[in-house]
């Protein structure tokens, strides 16, 4: 009940009492996931900072987690990222849900959404294939992250192959310019 008063100050107090050695109850997890998006900067960055690597066993939590991810402050949504590559293990439908988002994301959100990736080892072909359709687009710096992410993925399909070797042209092209 704490966690969701009004008075910043209760929350976190509150979130300082989180025990970060158990699963956290629905309830909890439901007013934390509220504190993640609060329009107070210290409250949202405290309840991120609360999250533990035991409460992030759930798959649920993960999801719920992930969710957060475009109404939370632009300056806590590395925090977000960075809460999520201490899990254990990436739910699937977080993948899938990070995945629907890589188009959207800025050349340094991409940057730390690619080392959640190579935390976990997602490599999966879709997500390679979303990453892999980045360097076409017109943001170098985006285009550039997908390149290097996929140059360290040994095994690719015939098609990305391509891709990346048309791509190491265009900048070797302009290297040489």
């Amino acid at each position: 009940l704490i966690l969701q008063s009004p008075i910043a100050q209760d929350n976190l107090w509150a979130l300082s009492k989180i025990d970060q050695s158990k699963p956290l109850d629905r309830q909890v997890r439901q007013s934390l996931i509220l504190l993640v998006m609060h329009e107070e900067f210290f409250v949202a960055y405290s309840a991120i900072a609360a999250v533990s690597k035991v409460h992030l066993e759930s798959g649920e939590f993960q999801w719920q987690l992930i969710n957060t991810y475009p109404d939370v402050q632009n300056r806590l949504k590395k925090e977000v990222l960075k809460k999520l590559k201490v899990a254990p293990f990436i739910s699937p439908k977080v993948t899938e849900k990070t995945r629907g988002m890589l188009a959207d994301l800025n050349g340094v959100e991409l940057g730390y959404m690619l080392e959640l990736y190579n935390e976990h080892g997602i490599k999966d072909m879709e997500t390679v294939a979303s990453i892999a359709s980045l360097m076409k687009g017109e943001n170098s710096f985006v285009s550039r992250k997908a390149f290097d992410f996929l140059t360290g993925i040994e095994q690719l399909d015939e098609d990305i192959a391509n891709d990346l070797k048309r791509y190491a042209d265009q900048l070797q092209d302009q290297e040489s310019r």
